[in-house]
């Protein structure tokens, strides 16, 4: 059987279903095919109140996705009466255009207040092309980066939490061959609101020269990212307080943001896979 669970299209959906004397309702099991890939996970609903007037449930949710195409189940999840974009079609030829998605999530909250909502989760993208990434090509551009055309994408992560209608990414990280992305901020959900910062770097620039100054840049420079995940709005905008090139001289610290920067760029180097995951070998 089909069905539509938060905006996404599913496929040979599975689900066991159990009741308890407490008269919480569990699903101690489901399982679907999805964009490739397969979801798997639990749901358990909270009890009604056994006396006084009606209450919403509470609920708790844990999800598991593996290989799933990032670029149809962008499509699919974008495809709402309130965008333009057209619904995903399944008989269209498989798009892998932006890798593959793996990711752990869990929510808690009350049915229908999404002030409530609570949670965590983490998620990686390998294969594709980078530039097929949302906002990557006007976060390279406003880097002053050169475009890794036709460039492949080694690898995307993303490690966030919820509360109440903002997602919270604690840290973004993208790898390419030329480019790196480090960056963090929220998002509004469902509504797509973006207010986010990013630090666009070159890798392995030459000469030594022309990293130097790409490297205070990068110091005194982030993008900022706002306007909605459709209609992004990128410009870079100056970090207030000074860089440590400078700080060394005059004894000044860096910003929280830029120490923030620091410490995504510096864990993501050292967690990225010696090598892209391919699925097909």
């Amino acid at each position: 059987p089909a069905a539509r669970v938060g905006g996404v299209s599913m496929t040979q959906a599975r689900v066991r279903l159990a009741g308890a004397p407490s008269g919480e309702i569990i699903l101690p099991q489901f399982s679907a095919a999805c964009h490739g890939g397969k979801i798997t996970g639990d749901v358990t609903v909270g009890p009604s109140p056994s006396s006084g007037p009606p209450s919403p449930r509470s609920y708790q949710v844990a999800v598991r996705a593996s290989g799933v195409r990032f670029a149809s189940l962008l499509q699919d999840w974008a495809a709402t009466p309130a965008r333009e974009e057209p619904p995903f079609d399944p008989a269209l030829p498989p798009d892998q255009s932006r890798g593959e998605l793996d990711a752990n999530f869990s929510l808690a909250g009350i049915i229908g207040d999404a002030s409530a909502r609570r949670g965590r989760g983490s998620g990686t993208i390998a294969g594709g092309k980078i530039l097929s990434l949302p906002l990557i090509i006007p976060l390279v551009r406003v880097g002053n980066l050169e475009l890794p055309v036709d460039e492949p994408l080694d690898f995307a992560s993303a490690e966030f939490f919820v509360q109440g209608p903002l997602i919270n990414f604690e840290q973004v990280s993208i790898f390419s061959q030329s480019v790196q992305i480090s960056g963090f901020g929220t998002l509004e959900w469902p509504g797509m609101a973006l207010d986010m910062r990013f630090r666009p770097r070159a890798r392995n620039r030459i000469p030594l020269i022309t990293s130097m100054v790409e490297g205070i840049r990068d110091e005194l420079l982030a993008a900022q990212v706002q306007g909605t995940l459709t209609s992004p709005q990128v410009e870079m905008k100056t970090l207030t307080g000074t860089t440590r090139f400078v700080g060394r001289i005059f004894g000044q610290s860096a910003t929280e943001q830029q120490r923030r920067l620091d410490r995504i760029e510096t864990q993501s180097r050292l967690s990225q896979p010696a090598r892209p995951v391919d699925r097909n070998a």
